[in-house]
């Protein structure tokens, strides 16, 4: 019902991407008037980005993040490491390496740029293991009558070494504090300080 200031709001629903043809008529006591056609076109909507690690390399420092978004889009990542950039496939899927992580947590924010709009971000949070980069460890001696091995090495101060005898059932950690180097007797399920 048009109110008595003549003025009327009226929204259309469930229009189809592209050219509409809306048709807008009036009655007026039964009378209804000629249609006057009202052209609306529908922009089809943007995928939205989505993203997620998909593996990460500790050593390298390095991680492989990949998702979804609009066919064609340029996905920007940032915050860790070099920004990088890559584009939706066809499929509207997309992976992207990013370098230069620190040990710890590494949160990347990821948008994307389609049609001169950006939408996002999307954080993915990277959690980087220190990894021993001074690990070495072989076999001094071994004593078959005894079942044991002595093994030395190099590693982190502070560092804890775990001896696992492949054929035991236990896995057998020897936490001290390491000096630069170690040396360890081990036999299948005990481990002692030489």
């Amino acid at each position: 019902m048009v109110p008595a200031s003549g003025k009327v709001v009226v929204r259309a629903l469930d229009l189809n991407v592209g050219a509409n043809d809306i048709l807008v008529t009036q009655n007026v006591a039964g009378m209804e008037s000629a249609p006057v056609v009202v052209k609306a076109t529908i922009a089809k909507q943007t995928a939205a980005v989505t993203a997620e690690l998909v593996s990460q390399d500790d050593t390298a420092k390095t991680a492989l993040i990949g998702g979804t978004g609009e066919p064609g889009a340029t996905i920007t990542l940032k915050g860790a490491g070099a920004d990088v950039t890559a584009t939706v496939g066809a499929d509207g899927t997309w992976t992207a390496t990013v370098t230069g992580l620190k040990n710890g947590k590494n949160t990347v924010a990821v948008t994307q740029t389609f049609a001169g709009k950006t939408t996002g971000p999307v954080s993915v949070v990277i959690d980087i293991k220190a990894v021993a980069e001074n690990f070495t460890a072989k076999l001094d001696s071994q004593n078959d009558d005894a079942k044991s091995a002595v093994i030395s090495g190099t590693g982190e101060p502070g560092a804890t070494i775990t001896v696992s005898p492949t054929t035991g059932t236990k896995t057998v950690t020897v936490a001290a504090k390491l000096r630069p180097w170690f040396r360890l007797r081990a036999r299948l399920l005990c481990v002692r300080w030489i």
